[in-house]
């Protein structure tokens, strides 16, 4: 039998989800990618990208860097700036990587060439 453990609000439409240890990275339709932790029973979202983007993927690159894809052919990496002082720092997603594709993701799949 299935039991809900715990839940996180926020979301128009959560899409894409990756888990990496305690981090959840979920794609949202159109509010972009948010980091969620695991902790004690519960979900705590400690990071978010602001902009509104309407993702097809998103894959965890390592804990700190997420990668995104979205509608418009576009891929982007973000980064979580854990050590940081501020709150204000540490709860925002910075981009720091944008690439024009030209054709749609909707699959990141890990692997090595």
């Amino acid at each position: 039998e299935l039991v809900n453990e715990c839940g996180h609000h926020g979301h128009i439409m959560a899409l894409y989800v990756k888990c990496e240890g305690d981090l959840v990275v979920v794609g949202d339709l159109m509010r972009s990618i948010c980091v969620l932790q695991h902790k004690d029973g519960a979900l705590k979202e400690v990071a978010r990208d602001y902009a509104a983007n309407w993702m097809t993927d998103v894959e965890i690159i390592h804990q700190d860097m997420y990668l995104g894809a979205e509608m418009s052919s576009n891929l982007f990496t973000l980064r979580r700036n854990s050590a940081a002082q501020a709150d204000e720092e540490r709860v925002r997603l910075d981009v720091f990587g944008e690439v024009h594709l030209g054709q749609a993701v909707n699959k990141f799949v890990k692997g090595r060439l």
